[in-house]
């Protein structure tokens, strides 16, 4: 089955969100780790690659529906943020933005009676209610650790040895 106009544009427009999201969560990535905080800068690092994922995974859908797929431009993402916490909470803010966006566009697919997009697109939905209970349980814990700078050397530890991080980004990944 062909997709719509409309849902062909807006699967297109994803693509377009979801690779603005890894720029996003890798420029915080390499923020954090030129701090010294190589737990967080990975585990943010990891977020970036899901992201990287997302926008794949709907690449996929548009070729295996013959539907063009077009590249979009990038913004440059902001590059520095003051502290940890509000670096978390700006990949917070951000996939708050992407569940808006794949909500809306699960609406379109269901209004277009598009029951592949519906299904695919079922997928993203779930994904995002993960993603933004484990970006919150993070900032829970920080809040926890509240102004120590011990307590955020204790949740970087943590998270270093959750992702495997290695003291900085690895190369070739």
């Amino acid at each position: 089955m062909a997709l719509s106009k409309k849902i062909h544009d807006a699967l297109n427009e994803q693509i377009a969100r979801e690779f603005q999201a890894h720029f996003i969560y890798r420029a915080i990535a390499v923020d954090l780790y030129e701090k010294g905080y190589d737990g967080f800068g990975g585990w943010m690092e990891q977020h970036s690659k899901e992201e990287y994922g997302h926008a794949e995974r709907i690449i996929h859908f548009l070729r295996e529906n013959d539907a063009r797929v077009v590249m979009p431009a990038i913004p440059k993402p902001q590059d520095s943020w003051p502290t940890v916490k509000g670096a978390v909470e700006a990949a917070l803010q951000h996939e708050k933005k992407l569940t808006a966006d794949i909500h809306e566009l699960h609406r379109l697919a269901d209004q277009e009676s598009d029951l592949a997009t519906v299904s695919m697109l079922d997928w993203f939905v779930s994904e995002q209610v993960e993603e933004e209970h484990v970006v919150n349980r993070l900032l829970k814990r920080i809040a926890l650790a509240g102004d120590s700078p011990i307590g955020l050397v204790v949740i970087d530890n943590e998270l270093k040895s959750a992702v495997g991080a290695t003291g900085g980004e690895s190369a070739g990944e």
